[in-house]
């Protein structure tokens, strides 16, 4: 949840196993690991912190989001996958962690 609307659900461990949002990936890269000798890669999103005073009417990160700017300009509702999550995004991670977390960085 996101400033009170519903931006990602589905099973607790595929969440935290596999995000598909880019800032939900980025949020659980920050946590740390009760092992010290795991490590997880930390994803640090570009662009600025959006406003929840003023939220954008389209996508609410769309200043930390990747993809075209058309679609950063749309709002989105949740829409479910054949894995049993849903996701508002307009760029949900179909693509490997480290090729994504790299172009969220870049």
């Amino acid at each position: 949840m996101y400033l009170g609307q519903i931006v990602e659900s589905g099973p607790t461990a595929a969440l935290f196993r596999d995000p598909p949002r880019p800032y939900t990936r980025a949020l659980l890269s920050a946590n740390l690991m009760l092992d010290p000798d795991r490590r997880r890669e930390r994803v640090v999103l570009s662009g600025e912190l959006p406003s929840p005073s003023n939220p954008h009417s389209g996508c609410r990160f769309h200043k930390l989001s990747v993809g075209p700017a058309e679609m950063r300009q749309r709002s989105f509702v949740l829409q479910a996958g054949a894995d049993g999550r849903s996701v508002a995004c307009h760029c949900p991670l179909a693509t490997e962690p480290v090729v994504m977390s790299q172009a969220i960085a870049g």
